[in-house]
């Protein structure tokens, strides 16, 4: 499975929340482009961006950062937050952004993530964020009716075969992963491939991610930031391709 860092941008930053609380931000760096260096460097493959500043306001404010990023590396880059239009869409695959992201857009403009996924089907990946077993949009910020059994058939009748699910409640937190949701998601939904996120804190807990033949990739954050997890370490031991 891939081992993905994450560079979450909020004014201009890089940066990570707790629990998705815009309140709570932990600065880790001035330059997210040093930062998207620093991961090729060490072996990366796949860096996840977030536009944290776009999520909430529903447009890429970020847009210019990702930019440089995508110009800076040579790795592949996926974007995601704010992005609730087709002309964003294709503005950042004209930068060279591998895949975009995309989650409030699924539940308040159907048809466009319909037309989307039809057009980009290999290079528009939705995104659960989950608290709950609820999903979450709009940063965060918003909870909505769906659980993650409305959501995943929903998605799997437009032909998604991967999904990244992101644990809320965990993320950011240092908590670490709760697989019981991977026990969930491989009883109900086996024949899907899964990236997950959220509170991933160490080598164990990628163990144990490890054992779910579902899950192709894990996105880690504050986990690398602040050294609880070695990335070269982590590739070393279960950063195989996907």
């Amino acid at each position: 499975m891939l081992i993905v860092p994450a560079i979450d941008i909020k004014d201009g930053r890089c940066v990570r929340l707790f629990q998705g609380d815009y309140e709570k931000v932990e600065v880790f760096s001035e330059d997210p482009v040093d930062v998207a260096k620093k991961w090729e460097d060490l072996g990366a493959k796949l860096i996840h961006v977030v536009d944290l500043d776009g999520a909430r306001e529903g447009r890429g404010v970020n847009k210019e950062v990702v930019k440089k990023i995508v110009k800076a590396v040579n790795i592949d880059i996926e974007i995601g937050g704010g992005i609730r239009s087709e002309e964003l869409v294709k503005e950042y695959f004209s930068m060279g952004v591998k895949r975009v992201v995309i989650g409030s857009m699924i539940f308040k403009n159907q048809s466009l993530a319909k037309t989307l996924f039809t057009i980009y089907p290999d290079r528009i990946i939705p995104s659960l964020d989950i608290r709950n077993k609820r999903v979450a949009i709009s940063g965060w910020l918003e909870d909505t009716m769906f659980t993650i059994d409305d959501a995943i058939p929903y998605l799997e009748s437009f032909g998604v075969e991967e999904i990244i699910v992101t644990d809320i409640k965990r993320d950011g937190t240092l908590e670490g992963f709760d697989t019981a949701l991977l026990d969930y998601l491989s009883e109900r939904y086996p024949n899907l491939r899964f990236i997950v996120g959220g509170g991933i804190t160490s080598i164990e807990d990628l163990e144990k991610i490890s054992m779910f033949p579902m899950v192709v990739g894990v996105i880690i954050g504050k986990a690398l930031y602040t050294g609880k997890i070695d990335f070269s370490e982590a590739i070393s031991l279960y950063g195989g391709d996907r």
